[in-house]
């Protein structure tokens, strides 16, 4: 639920600080879910000959990073005017969900 409050703070579009916090997440994520990753990678046009699962999913999220910057995408939170002052006040308010491939606890938000 990151990215609602980001964007309550810095006024963009809430599509905006998904694009911002997405990578970082997904690679946060990459131990917990590496076979989802890995599937996601294959979408991308990854490799899976003489790789690791881990090799194969890194090169999908690198892909899907080139991919963002050719689209001009927003890639992290301080393009969107976020700043320092702003980050324990959006990682309190940010509801975390007992769900997913890990629960994020508050020093990884």
């Amino acid at each position: 639920m990151l990215g609602q409050l980001f964007s309550a703070y810095t006024n963009v579009t809430y599509g905006m600080t998904l694009e911002a916090v997405s990578l970082p997440y997904y690679r946060f994520i990459l131990p917990y879910g590496m076979q989802r990753v890995k599937r996601f990678a294959n979408t991308c046009g990854a490799s899976t000959a003489d790789k690791t699962d881990e090799q194969t999913a890194l090169e999908g999220l690198d892909a899907l990073e080139s991919w963002m910057c050719e689209m001009e995408l927003v890639m992290n939170m301080s393009e969107l005017d976020a700043t320092e002052e702003m980050i324990d006040n959006i990682t309190d308010g940010t509801i975390v969900m007992a769900a997913g491939y890990k629960t994020l606890e508050r020093d990884k938000i």
